[in-house]
């Protein structure tokens, strides 16, 4: 019996904290018993911003369980060139990178990485990286 009268009291002085700790922040100005001139509208955007954010929420996550797969979804767009070798196409939250090789141009580098010798590939026109990123790399 003391002990859940113990429990209650805990959870609500801790309940308080939170309370106070929020109105503190979003209520009053810096720290002063003064009430900030838009308090209504900040706390119907803080309220609608959490609507919105859970909507979205849900909505990924029943969208997700489609049957279709990304690339279905995305059957019917075209690829769009990004840059040499590189293609893309989206739709809403699906998107879809291709990366061709053959059509990159490539420059070899010989790097020295822990003592010895590793050949990095990177496409033309682009500074080889360090020994010390390719060894955080591989680590």
């Amino acid at each position: 019996m003391k002990t859940k009268r113990v429990i209650k009291i805990v959870f609500a002085l801790v309940l308080t904290l939170v309370a106070v700790q929020f109105l503190n922040k979003n209520v009053f100005v810096a720290n002063s018993p003064q009430i900030k001139p838009d308090v209504g509208t900040t706390l119907f955007a803080m309220v609608g911003d959490t609507v919105d954010t859970t909507t979205a929420t849900f909505a990924r996550l029943f969208n997700g369980f489609s049957s279709q797969t990304v690339q279905q979804k995305l059957a019917n767009i075209p690829l769009q060139k990004i840059s040499t070798g590189v293609y893309a196409k989206e739709s809403g939250n699906n998107s879809y990178v291709e990366f061709r090789g053959n059509e990159i141009s490539w420059k070899e580098y010989t790097v020295i990485v822990n003592g010895k010798p590793m050949v990095v590939k990177v496409p033309d026109g682009t500074d080889p990286p360090s020994s010390q990123d390719l060894a955080e790399f591989l680590k």
